[in-house]
């Protein structure tokens, strides 16, 4: 199960309100508060997939932005807290 430490709560809390009520959130990326738990599980950030070689298997978290249809599509582009 991800964490997020309790000094961060607040603010992950103030980050899930702007989303529920904006739909977006001038604060941190809501990636950013479970970064260390993802890092520690080999969860590699979307720059880190991008420059992976082509053919290696791995895990990345974050926001999906746009989603191709229909759901056989090969795309989706993704964000995260490091861009």
């Amino acid at each position: 199960m991800l964490s997020c430490h309790r000094s961060n709560f607040n603010d992950a809390m103030r980050v899930i309100q702007d989303y529920s009520h904006t739909g977006l959130t001038l604060r941190e990326h809501p990636i950013a508060f479970l970064r260390k738990d993802l890092a520690a599980r080999s969860i590699v950030t979307c720059g880190e997939a991008m420059s992976a070689r082509d053919g290696r298997w791995l895990m990345t978290a974050g926001l999906v932005l746009v989603r191709q249809m229909p759901g056989s599509a090969k795309r989706c582009d993704v964000s995260d807290d490091r861009g």
